[in-house]
Formats: C-alpha cells, structure tokens, sequence
C-alpha cells in the first residue's frame, strides 16, 4: 500500500509541476485565469510534500545500535519536505500578494538553507547518505532557484 502510494505521489508531483509551468505561462502572457491555475498547482504541490515527509522510511537494520549520524538524513528529508511545503504556500502567497508571504518566505528559505547545508556537511562526511538525501536535496535546490523566478510573475 505504501508503495502504491508513493508512485501516486511521485505522478500527482509531475503533473502539478506541469500545471505550475502552464499558470507561469499563462501569467508571462497576462492571459484569464493565471492565477487560479497557479493556486491549484502549488496548493496541489504543497499537500503532495507535506504528505511526502510522511513517508515510512526504511533503513538497513544491520546495526541494532543507531546514532545521530544515522538518523539525520531521515529526519532531514522529513523537514526539507515539510520545508519545501511552506515555501510553495509563500511562492503563492508572494504571487498573488497576499499578507504573510514575507513571514512564510523567510521560514521556508532558512529552514531549506539550513537543511541544504546540514544535507551538504554530512554527504562529505559519508558517500552512502547521499541516497537517502538525494531526491529531496534536488527537490530543495529546485525550490530555492525558483525564488528568483517570483519577482518575474510578480504584475
């Protein structure tokens, strides 16, 4: 059932990302209807990673014993997932200038900073964390560029 769930996920993921490309289009050619579509696609986006970082993780259980080395990757995909939620919400909230876009804007950019960082020393420490850490640290990175992109939808 996870599984399932997981794939389902990952198509709803590509598919609001291509809804989101669609509403930047639309908005770029200020033609109706824009700002609709960038709100279900970001909603949708946000909900599909705040779900993701409820996501069963699994983990060789070779070693009984743990240590906080081993279980900060997992706790790190979780708040960069629940980290690249917030920044959709402030994305929308930017774009279509509502209140508490800049509150938003800096939780969701300082924690992604924060955890890209934490993501980066602990890779160097170790080359086998970096395929847990991988999918969302290209997720996260991919959320940070488009910060730049904002101040062009902004009309």
């Amino acid at each position: 059932m996870a599984d399932v769930l997981s794939k389902l996920l990952k198509w709803i993921e590509i598919g609001c990302v291509l809804v989101i490309v669609v509403a930047i289009f639309f908005r770029l050619l200020s033609l109706p209807f824009s700002g609709e579509i960038l709100l279900v696609g970001l909603l949708t986006l946000a909900t599909v990673y705040f779900l993701g970082s409820f996501r069963v993780v699994t983990h060789n259980a070779a070693t009984s014993k743990m240590g906080l080395a081993d279980i900060l990757p997992f706790t790190l995909t979780k708040v960069m997932f629940i980290g690249i939620s917030v920044l959709c919400i402030a994305y929308l909230f930017t774009i279509l200038h509502l209140k508490g876009a800049n509150e938003m804007m800096i939780v969701g950019l300082l924690t992604l900073i924060l955890c890209v960082c934490i993501s980066a020393v602990m890779i160097s420490g170790k080359r086998d964390r970096m395929t847990i850490l991988k999918p969302t640290l290209i997720r996260s990175i991919l959320a940070l560029l488009f910060y730049f992109v904002t101040p062009l939808l902004n009309k």
